[in-house]
């Protein structure tokens, strides 16, 4: 595990704008005004997912674990909902040479977007959602000199899917799939992304009670 995380977390700028982007979308929609004021809320929840970056900038920590969620809310009946997300990708290696010891890598996500959710006559819920994020993204390096790091922040585009069937009124569990695309992030001078893949279990919970 890391003894540390990137001391310069200069990958949370991008956060005011995603609150003001969020905001600005909300008071458009004006039927989606607030998550409480919503007749269909629905919060999918990735405890752990396996998500995969490119080698090329993010080796020896281009396997990362992401976690996070997506809330999408919107009127009852309507297939198209509002959606907000927070993410966190993170992986660890611990490289055991004479001068390098850990090297962490940080990937970070603010999201809003549209979600499409259907519900069959029976427990299976299925959902498409899509729109941008504000990402943010670091490696620090653990060196017999003291720790080395770097950060960059881009803005990029997401895609998620996921099914999931009901074990009670508001429980659900199921999998999920979500993508990281179009964004620019440089590291330690070398020029990247930090698009990724990722698949793994997933939580939800809705509101109100389904029947």
């Amino acid at each position: 595990m890391p003894r540390s995380i990137p001391s310069r977390p200069t990958f949370w700028r991008p956060a005011p704008l995603a609150f003001l982007a969020c905001a600005a979308v909300l008071a458009a929609l004006g039927g989606f005004a607030t998550p409480a004021q919503a007749g269909d809320v629905n919060l999918n929840f990735y405890p752990v997912s396996g998500r995969s970056l490119d080698d090329d900038l993010w080796s020896p920590v281009e396997d990362q674990w992401g976690f996070g969620g997506t809330v999408d809310f919107g009127e009852k009946g309507n297939p198209l909902h509002m959606a907000l997300g927070f993410h966190v990708g993170v992986g660890a290696e611990d490289l055991d040479s004479p001068v390098t010891d850990d090297v962490v890598g940080v990937v970070t996500e603010l999201s809003v977007g549209i979600a499409g959710a259907w519900q069959s006559q029976g427990r299976l819920r299925g959902y498409v959602a899509g729109g941008f994020s504000f990402v943010g993204a670091a490696i620090e390096v653990d060196t017999i000199f003291g720790d080395v790091d770097d950060d960059d922040d881009s803005l990029g585009g997401w895609i998620e899917a996921g099914m999931a069937w009901r074990l009670g009124q508001h429980f659900s569990l199921g999998f999920g799939a979500r993508t990281l695309i179009g964004t620019d992030i440089t590291l330690f001078g070398v020029e990247g992304d930090a698009d990724y893949f990722q698949f793994g279990p997933l939580l939800a919970w809705s509101w109100p009670a389904r029947q």
